[in-house]
Protein backbone atom coordinates (compact mmCIF):
# COMPACT_ATOMS: atom_id res chain seq x y z
CA UNK A 1 0.00 0.00 0.00
CA UNK A 2 1.24 3.74 -0.60
CA UNK A 3 2.90 4.99 2.24
CA UNK A 4 3.79 8.69 3.14
CA UNK A 5 6.08 10.11 0.87
CA UNK A 6 5.18 8.15 -2.12
CA UNK A 7 4.26 9.90 -5.18
CA UNK A 8 0.25 9.94 -5.95
CA UNK A 9 -0.70 7.65 -8.96
CA UNK A 10 -2.85 9.75 -11.79
CA UNK A 11 -5.44 6.78 -12.95
CA UNK A 12 -8.08 7.58 -15.27
CA UNK A 13 -11.82 7.26 -13.94
CA UNK A 14 -15.20 7.34 -14.21
CA UNK A 15 -16.89 10.28 -12.11
CA UNK A 16 -20.87 9.61 -10.95
CA UNK A 17 -21.19 11.77 -13.96
CA UNK A 18 -19.78 9.08 -16.41
CA UNK A 19 -17.40 11.32 -17.17
CA UNK A 20 -13.04 10.44 -17.44
CA UNK A 21 -11.37 12.03 -14.93
CA UNK A 22 -8.04 11.86 -13.94
CA UNK A 23 -6.70 11.61 -10.44
CA UNK A 24 -4.49 14.45 -10.54
CA UNK A 25 -7.33 16.54 -11.81
CA UNK A 26 -9.07 16.40 -8.85
CA UNK A 27 -7.25 18.64 -6.28
CA UNK A 28 -8.32 21.37 -4.21
CA UNK A 29 -6.01 24.34 -3.81
CA UNK A 30 -3.55 22.74 -2.08
CA UNK A 31 -4.48 19.16 -1.05
CA UNK A 32 -6.37 15.86 -1.88
CA UNK A 33 -8.05 13.70 0.48
CA UNK A 34 -9.28 10.13 -1.40
CA UNK A 35 -10.91 7.56 0.29
CA UNK A 36 -11.50 4.06 -0.99
CA UNK A 37 -14.71 2.44 0.61
CA UNK A 38 -15.91 -1.32 0.12
CA UNK A 39 -19.55 -0.39 -1.69
CA UNK A 40 -22.20 2.44 -2.13
CA UNK A 41 -25.72 2.10 0.02
CA UNK A 42 -24.02 -0.41 3.00
CA UNK A 43 -24.42 0.61 6.51
CA UNK A 44 -20.78 1.40 7.41
CA UNK A 45 -19.90 3.14 4.27
CA UNK A 46 -23.14 5.35 4.32
CA UNK A 47 -21.88 6.28 8.05
CA UNK A 48 -18.41 6.92 5.68
CA UNK A 49 -19.45 9.20 3.30
CA UNK A 50 -22.15 10.99 5.36
CA UNK A 51 -19.08 12.07 8.06
CA UNK A 52 -17.12 13.37 4.87
CA UNK A 53 -20.17 15.22 3.23
CA UNK A 54 -20.80 16.89 7.41
CA UNK A 55 -17.12 18.36 7.63
CA UNK A 56 -16.66 18.67 3.68
CA UNK A 57 -16.48 22.81 4.22
CA UNK A 58 -13.60 22.26 6.75
CA UNK A 59 -11.57 20.23 4.07
CA UNK A 60 -12.16 22.79 1.84
CA UNK A 61 -10.93 25.57 4.42
CA UNK A 62 -7.68 23.51 4.52
CA UNK A 63 -7.63 23.92 0.07
CA UNK A 64 -8.43 20.33 0.27
CA UNK A 65 -10.73 18.28 -2.41
CA UNK A 66 -12.29 15.32 -0.96
CA UNK A 67 -12.82 11.92 -3.86
CA UNK A 68 -14.22 8.81 -2.65
CA UNK A 69 -13.43 5.70 -4.76
CA UNK A 70 -15.07 2.26 -4.59
CA UNK A 71 -15.78 -0.50 -7.65
CA UNK A 72 -19.43 0.47 -7.80
CA UNK A 73 -20.76 1.51 -11.42
CA UNK A 74 -21.89 5.22 -12.52
CA UNK A 75 -25.07 4.41 -11.54
CA UNK A 76 -24.69 3.64 -8.17
CA UNK A 77 -22.48 6.54 -7.82
CA UNK A 78 -25.14 8.83 -8.67
CA UNK A 79 -27.95 7.20 -6.67
CA UNK A 80 -25.54 7.52 -3.54
CA UNK A 81 -24.49 10.90 -4.26
CA UNK A 82 -27.90 12.02 -4.37
CA UNK A 83 -30.05 9.95 -1.54
CA UNK A 84 -27.15 11.36 0.78
CA UNK A 85 -26.77 14.85 -0.89
CA UNK A 86 -22.41 13.91 -1.22
CA UNK A 87 -21.04 17.40 -2.32
CA UNK A 88 -17.67 16.11 -3.55
CA UNK A 89 -17.12 13.18 -6.45
CA UNK A 90 -17.35 9.53 -6.12
CA UNK A 91 -15.13 7.93 -8.58
CA UNK A 92 -15.71 4.28 -10.38
CA UNK A 93 -13.29 1.77 -10.38
CA UNK A 94 -14.81 -0.93 -11.40
CA UNK A 95 -11.59 -2.86 -13.50
CA UNK A 96 -9.84 -1.83 -9.65
CA UNK A 97 -7.09 0.11 -11.15
CA UNK A 98 -6.51 2.61 -9.03
CA UNK A 99 -6.62 0.10 -5.80
CA UNK A 100 -4.05 -1.51 -7.59
CA UNK A 101 -2.44 1.76 -8.13
CA UNK A 102 -2.56 2.60 -4.66
CA UNK A 103 -2.17 -0.95 -2.92
CA UNK A 104 -5.48 -0.97 -1.29
CA UNK A 105 -5.96 -4.76 -1.16
CA UNK A 106 -9.20 -6.85 -0.12
CA UNK A 107 -10.34 -7.49 3.69
CA UNK A 108 -10.31 -11.06 4.43
CA UNK A 109 -10.49 -11.74 0.28
CA UNK A 110 -13.59 -10.36 -0.05
CA UNK A 111 -14.63 -6.52 0.26
CA UNK A 112 -12.11 -3.70 -0.62
CA UNK A 113 -10.33 -2.19 2.18
CA UNK A 114 -11.30 1.22 3.87
CA UNK A 115 -8.59 3.17 3.49
CA UNK A 116 -7.71 6.95 3.42
CA UNK A 117 -4.81 8.82 1.94
CA UNK A 118 -4.08 12.82 2.04
CA UNK A 119 -2.28 14.21 -0.41
CA UNK A 120 -0.82 17.74 -0.74
CA UNK A 121 0.40 19.36 -4.05
CA UNK A 122 2.27 18.58 -6.46
CA UNK A 123 1.17 14.94 -5.44
CA UNK A 124 2.80 13.36 -2.73
CA UNK A 125 0.94 11.08 -0.50
CA UNK A 126 1.76 12.71 3.03
CA UNK A 127 -0.73 10.75 5.41
CA UNK A 128 -2.84 7.10 5.35
CA UNK A 129 -5.59 5.73 7.77
CA UNK A 130 -6.93 2.27 7.39
CA UNK A 131 -9.44 1.20 9.82
CA UNK A 132 -12.33 -1.23 8.42
CA UNK A 133 -14.52 -0.52 11.49
CA UNK A 134 -13.67 2.69 12.62
CA UNK A 135 -16.39 4.29 10.03
CA UNK A 136 -16.60 7.53 11.26
CA UNK A 137 -12.67 7.76 12.10
CA UNK A 138 -11.41 8.28 8.28
CA UNK A 139 -13.11 11.90 8.16
CA UNK A 140 -11.92 13.73 11.56
CA UNK A 141 -8.15 12.02 10.89
CA UNK A 142 -7.95 13.09 7.37
CA UNK A 143 -9.10 16.49 8.45
CA UNK A 144 -6.50 16.47 11.25
CA UNK A 145 -3.71 15.28 9.50
CA UNK A 146 -4.40 18.09 6.74
CA UNK A 147 -4.12 20.70 9.46
CA UNK A 148 -1.03 19.40 11.02
CA UNK A 149 0.71 19.35 7.78
CA UNK A 150 -0.53 23.22 7.10
CA UNK A 151 0.84 24.64 10.69
CA UNK A 152 4.12 25.85 10.94
CA UNK A 153 6.46 23.61 12.60
CA UNK A 154 7.29 24.54 16.07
Amino acid sequence: MLAPGDLLPNPELLSGEGKSVRLHDCFGDSALVIYFYPKDHTFGCTIESCDFRDQYQAFLAQGAQVVGISRDDVRSHQSFIRQHGLPFPLLSDAQGTAHRLFGVKKVLGVLPARVTFVALRPGVVRHVYQSELAFRAHATDALNALKRLKSPAI
